[in-house]
């Protein structure tokens, strides 16, 4: 959606207090549909009004470095909560405006971690599902995946559903940051850096590729994984870009979803809070888990329609469910 007209901010802030958005414990729902990074990053102010108005205002007018409509987000997740049918006019006729259109396409970082707790307990096939379901959920759009160096199973998987959706052109679409000279690494040795897709050589060092591929990406999806993992989501959780750790698998991912969403933070269940705990519910399948987790991430770096023949939009192009 396009920025608010002065006249429009006044009248959606006095509309949202006049619904009881301003209430307390309001402020907390409404958040956590939003990217987890986005929250810390808004100002806190004593009076109730005066905070919902300061995150109105810093919402529309984005955050720096986050390309989704965080706006949008909230006024959905504000819809479901409020009860005022004028307020709710209002977020119907602000939402229907056009989205903003992206200019380039989204740089998505795929962790699926060489080790998770899980996987030595037959979970590697559910993996592959959930990693190719989310891949070709999100390949026909305009989405760059960023990798990892060393190419793993789950990685070819990836690869396999990207490459039978968008055929020669996957190459340029699956970038993997590899270390300059890796035939000279100590880390390379017996754990060469072939396979598919194109290389980006970066310093040799893990710590500095991970920190090229966040200054790089707009948003991290995750699961299984170890300490390199842990220190990914890290890197990006303080760099502000939205994360979606899967954890059914265990591992550095289910130790960051359940630090981004503890037990009972999802007690009421505006638009995302749908997908985030769909995320964590053991009768998901593996494919629904992974289409899911692709659904969450396009709305929150806002993922552009590619080049054949549809609209330029925002996240909702992918999934317009409210979940």
């Amino acid at each position: 959606m396009r920025r608010l007209s002065p006249h429009e901010f006044e009248r959606l802030c006095r509309l949202a207090i006049d619904a009881g958005l301003a209430e307390r414990g309001r402020r907390r729902l409404l958040l956590s549909q939003l990217p987890p990074t986005v929250g810390p990053r808004l100002r806190v102010l004593d009076r109730p009004a005066d905070q919902l108005r300061s995150d109105i205002g810093a919402l529309d007018r984005r955050l720096p470095d986050h390309t989704g409509d965080t706006l949008a987000q909230w006024l959905r997740a504000a819809r479901s909560l409020a009860h005022d049918p004028a307020f709710v006019q209002l977020a119907d006729a602000l939402l229907a405006r056009p989205l903003r259109p992206r200019t380039s396409a989204a740089h998505i970082i795929l962790a699926p971690g060489r080790q998770a707790p899980l996987w030595s307990h037959g979970f590697a096939a559910e993996g592959a599902d959930a990693v190719r379901a989310l891949v070709e959920h999100l390949a026909p759009y305009d989405v760059v995946f960023l990798c990892g160096g060393r190419v793993n199973p789950l990685l070819e998987v990836a690869w396999s559903a990207l490459e039978s959706t968008r055929g020669p052109e996957a190459e340029r679409r699956f970038l993997r940051y590899v270390p300059t000279k890796a035939e000279e690494s100590a880390e390379a040795v017996g754990r060469p850096y072939g396979g598919p897709g194109a290389q980006i050589h970066v310093p040799a060092y893990a710590e500095q590729r991970r920190a090229r591929m966040i200054a790089d990406a707009d948003g991290v999806v995750a699961l299984g994984g170890q300490g390199g993992t842990y220190h990914l989501l890290s890197l990006a959780h303080e760099a502000g870009l939205p994360i979606v750790p899967i954890p059914r698998f265990g591992g550095a991912s289910a130790q960051w979803y359940h630090r981004l969403w503890p037990e009972g933070a999802l007690d009421e269940r505006p638009p995302s809070a749908a997908l985030i705990g769909r995320l964590d519910a053991t009768r998901v399948s593996p494919a629904e888990l992974g289409r899911s987790a692709a659904a969450l991430i396009a709305r929150w770096v806002g993922v552009p329609r590619n080049d054949r023949g549809h609209d330029q939009g925002g996240g909702q192009n992918v999934d317009r469910r409210d979940d």
